[in-house]
């Protein structure tokens, strides 16, 4: 009997310890490289890259459409606007599956340019936009706008690229919105910013006290 009961707490014992790691090991993997590089503001994206948006307001809707080419994968996450007429209150995207929402508080490297703007962001992780249409509460088209549209891509190489262009001017003119633009990169590893301990470091604290966890237990029995 004695001999049976300690069989059930070791393999319950053993069985803690596993799921604890195995656990570990998902985190770990899924989330301890992903680093990015600090901003870098310039008046062009790296060269090979190739962004490229429509920006046009008509009837009073606004409309941002991505033709980028040459890079994977390319599309907006989340749009700041300011307008000196009125307020933004809806973003539609033209793929139906997508849905935006507004978002608090600023983000990126922007934000303070749109203390009295608002920001609106994908619902959905994994979905990216390539054309939108904004609506304004007064139904008609800013006299002066301001913009920050983040867009994520992967380079050649299979690393996420972050941009976000800036850019402010009069939507209903034929010329173009003056820009600027600030660009990051994401890898699975380098140093970078929000950095996570990586698995063996968090994994064998956690393993030698289960460990001493079932040395005492063996000693009681």
């Amino acid at each position: 009997m004695n001999i049976s009961n300690r069989g059930g707490k070791v393999r319950t014992i053993l069985k803690t310890a596993i799921m604890a790691i195995c656990m570990l090991m998902i985190i770990g993997t899924a989330s301890a490289a992903f680093t990015c590089d600090d901003w870098q503001y310039s008046d062009e994206l790296p060269q090979g890259i190739d962004i490229d948006f429509d920006i046009e307001c008509d009837n009073g809707m606004l409309s941002i459409v991505d033709n980028s080419s040459g890079i994977l994968n390319p599309g907006i996450k989340t749009i700041q606007i300011w307008s000196n007429t009125s307020t933004a209150t809806q973003v539609i995207d033209d793929d139906t599956a997508i849905k935006w929402s507004p978002k608090s508080p600023m983000t990126g490297p922007f934000k303070n340019e749109f203390a009295d703007g608002v920001e609106f962001e994908i619902d959905q992780a994994n979905k990216r936009s390539t054309g939108v249409s904004i609506l304004f509460n007064d139904g008609k088209c800013p006299e002066e706008i301001a913009l920050a549209i983040h867009i994520r891509w992967e380079n050649e190489n299979g690393e996420m690229m972050q941009g976000v262009l800036f850019a402010n001017g009069c939507p209903v003119e034929e010329e173009e919105l003056s820009s600027v633009w600030a660009f990051t990169r994401c890898t699975n590893g380098g140093s970078g910013i929000n950095e996570i301990p990586e698995f063996p470091t968090v994994a064998l604290p956690i393993a030698a006290i289960l460990g001493l966890a079932f040395f005492f237990q063996r000693r009681k029995e």
